[in-house]
């Protein structure tokens, strides 16, 4: 079985099952690692993800997943996990999640432009992102992006 079939499977199981307890499902991802297969499921609530909720949500998937057999008996490990603070901002559920938070827009490289801009994302869609930095309102083209993160001030961790 295919590796996006077994994503597939993992989703239509147990997206529902997460959501039913108040957390959203960033990405399930099935991978291979040396000799080693993952399942890792990446969820998502506003008030953050704590080490009880990937404990509590792990032993709510395990036994549904045991019972559903969904790699046809291929051994795994099942991760789960917040997306990580560096996980970059791609669909527009990323950016519904990064609304009034602070992020990082990396430009492509074009002739005397800024590169990188710094901001509270204010709004988005398919064509721009728009966010405020030092008071004023910027609009980004998207297609001009290269990337998009969370911004992490490593000062503000101290």
């Amino acid at each position: 079985m295919s590796q996006k079939n077994i994503e597939n499977k993992a989703k239509d199981l147990l997206v529902p099952i997460i959501e039913k307890e108040g957390y959203e499902v960033v990405e399930i991802k099935y991978s291979t690692k040396g000799k080693l297969k993952y399942l890792e499921v990446f969820i998502y609530k506003k008030e953050g993800i704590s080490l009880n909720d990937c404990v509590f949500v792990n032993d709510l998937l395990d036994p549904i997943l045991e019972e559903n057999d969904i790699t046809n008996g291929a051994s795994y490990i099942l991760n789960i996990s917040s997306p990580g603070l560096d996980r970059p901002i791609i669909t527009n559920d990323d950016f519904r999640r990064n609304v009034d938070k602070e992020i990082e827009i990396l430009l492509k490289p074009q002739k005397k432009k800024k590169l990188k801009y710094v901001g509270f994302l204010k709004s988005y869609n398919d064509v721009e992102i728009k966010i405020e930095s030092d008071e004023k309102e910027i609009i980004i083209k998207k297609d001009d992006v290269l990337s998009v993160k969370p911004y992490v001030n490593m000062n503000k961790l101290k």
